[in-house]
């Protein structure tokens, strides 16, 4: 390969047009152009600023072969700097990385990531400023992201854009962003907090009570699912510890005698008492047991499934999806039939407590 076909072949490999190479090496776009069409040869000094530039050998610059690019190191260690807060460094690598791929998807939306976090965490709006430019830009090449194995979706560049509009107080352009990147209503929270800042509390409140209650019953099912993980891998300890830190909390949040709380209370004390059994503290799995068909019988006297029945609720009608069973006392027996070691034990105290 000849030196202007590799000085072509390197440029588009980095997705940059004649201009942009000119101006990464203080040359006009002409230079670049008659460097490409074999008309003229850069000088040593520039050939030398090329083949770094391109990161490769003056050899390989000149028609042998090409080393490897830095472009995913550069874009790990934007990501790294980004973590370690050192906000800093990691603008001044995302400014060398745009420099060297300013069409690289994966840098562009690194660097933009480094710009917010600095702008928010330093309170820099001109880093802010730089972070929306570059997340405009990122739309327009995220179409190269298809082979990364986790894709980044528009919508979370939307949401990017939504955070830093609000901590430059733009909360209405916020609210726009935030809007395009609403996925499963990810961003109410976000959208309300934005409403709250204008003055928009009719329109806030009720989202923001949703989140509450929708962030509780997300608690609660991450909640069960560790729990029975615990408990399968001999952690039993930790199980235990889990249910009770997790009712404590649910203490308060209850409205109404037959609030879903008290059934979500039903299957943490009776998965705390299938920990016990496996732990051979009998005594104790039956109190938690006896606990969680106190729970149950309060539910089942006045079953609810609405979202009203939780302290701090202000929007409108709304039911739990539940699939724990019929009623509290059958989530019990379920809860109880779990493929596992303490079922007979279980199996004999809820029969006995029922009596």
């Amino acid at each position: 390969m000849t030196l202007n076909d590799t000085i072509r072949a390197l440029r588009r490999e980095r997705g940059m047009t004649q201009e942009q190479l000119a101006e990464a090496m203080n040359v006009s776009a002409a230079a670049v152009s008659k460097w490409e069409n074999g008309q003229s040869v850069p000088d040593i000094l520039v050939l030398t600023a090329l083949a770094d530039f391109f990161e490769v050998s003056l050899d390989a610059l000149v028609g042998y072969t090409v080393q490897a690019h830095r472009r995913g190191d550069m874009v790990a260690r934007i990501r790294q700097l980004v973590v370690q807060k050192k906000h800093t460094e990691a603008t001044r690598a995302a400014r060398e990385a745009l420099r060297r791929y300013p069409n690289s998807f994966d840098v562009v939306y690194e660097a933009t990531q480094a710009y917010g976090y600095s702008g928010m965490e330093q309170n820099r709006p001109e880093d802010l400023r730089k972070a929306l430019s570059l997340a405009e830009r990122a739309m327009v090449l995220i179409n190269q992201d298809q082979e990364r194995e986790k894709h980044i979706r528009p919508e979370s560049i939307w949401s990017l854009m939504g955070n830093y509009h609000a901590h430059l107080n733009e909360y209405d352009e916020a609210i726009r962003c935030y809007e395009n990147g609403n996925v499963a209503e990810v961003n109410d929270i976000a959208i309300a907090n934005s409403q709250t800042e204008l003055g928009c509390y009719d329109h806030a409140l009720p989202k923001l009570s949703r989140g509450l209650v929708v962030s509780v019953i997300r608690l609660f099912n991450a909640a069960t699912g560790a729990m029975n993980c615990l408990i399968a891998s001999g952690r039993q300890q930790d199980a235990i510890a889990l249910a009770s830190w997790l009712c404590r909390a649910l203490d308060g949040m209850e409205s109404t005698s037959g609030s879903y709380i008290w059934k979500m209370k039903t299957i943490l004390y009776t998965n705390s008492a299938r920990a016990m059994v496996r732990m051979g503290r009998m005594n104790d799995a039956e109190l938690q047991l006896r606990q969680a068909i106190h729970c149950a019988r309060r539910f089942d006297a006045a079953p609810s499934y609405s979202v009203n029945g939780f302290r701090f609720y202000w929007g409108e009608e709304k039911s739990i999806l539940d699939i724990t069973g019929e009623t509290a006392m059958s989530a019990i027996a379920r809860c109880i039939d779990r493929n596992d070691d303490a079922r007979a034990e279980l199996r004999e105290i809820f029969a006995r407590l029922q009596a």
